[in-house]
């Protein structure tokens, strides 16, 4: 079961504070898979928990250059719980992590 991000948060602070006040709820994220295109500048990030629910953002968190919506994906992974470097995300569109 999906839980897509529907409130239009439009940017990037937006998608943190959206995972800030539901991660508790969500509970334990064991899988994170971003989708990159920065050429059509399309991006996707799935956080999967335990329980196989998954947690989309679609646009405001992004990956694969040097920018805010990349610093966005690393917040919102190191507080999902993956311990992940600026030039990892700046330099990967698309990525898998596991726990």
């Amino acid at each position: 079961m999906a839980i897509t991000l529907k409130k239009d948060v439009g940017y990037t602070q937006g998608a943190i504070e959206f995972y800030k006040r539901y991660k508790d709820a969500f509970g334990e994220v064991v899988k994170a898979k971003m989708i990159g295109d920065t050429e059509n500048v399309n991006y996707k990030l799935t956080l999967t928990n335990s329980n196989e629910e998954e947690l989309v953002f679609n646009g405001e968190l992004t990956s694969g250059y040097g920018g805010e919506g990349c610093r966005g994906t690393k917040t919102v992974l190191e507080l999902a719980g993956f311990p992940i470097s600026d030039e990892f995300i700046s330099t990967h569109e698309s990525f898998e992590l596991n726990k």
